[in-house]
């Protein structure tokens, strides 16, 4: 692996190793430094080249589907409030921008490992 991959590679893993850690200020910190902490070791799987295309895919299916789940709160977002509100402080008449932020966090997560597979599979055929 050359240094140029590797770097991309220790920027995904410090970068999702962090959103894990402040995670755990949140109301429910579990799933969601799970989820981070997840990322984090597939790329950290990928730097030390011992991934399995599987786990990534799995990964990303179970994100896709938990985005579906939360799907509305991006749409309450923009028809309810505007989207300065995902930097605004949480409040109970607005439910919507947790939700919205864990469903852009989601896709952050699906799109690293959608750029992860790529990466994986490139170098499995190069094998």
């Amino acid at each position: 692996m050359n240094a140029r991959r590797k770097l991309h590679c220790w920027v995904w893993i410090l970068v999702f190793a962090g959103f894990s850690i402040l995670q755990l200020n949140d109301p429910d910190p579990l799933p969601w430094s799970i989820v981070y902490l997840l990322c984090s070791l597939l790329w950290f799987a990928e730097l030390i080249e011992r991934q399995k295309i599987w786990i990534i895919h799995l990964a990303a299916v179970c994100f896709a589907f938990w985005m579906g789940t939360l799907s509305q709160a991006p749409v309450d977002l923009f028809e309810l409030g505007v989207p300065a509100d995902l930097i605004a402080e949480m409040s109970p008449e607005k439910p919507y921008i947790e939700e919205a932020r864990e469903f852009f966090g989601l896709g952050i997560c699906a799109i690293s490992l959608l750029i992860l597979f790529e990466s994986a599979r490139l170098t499995k055929s190069q094998q």
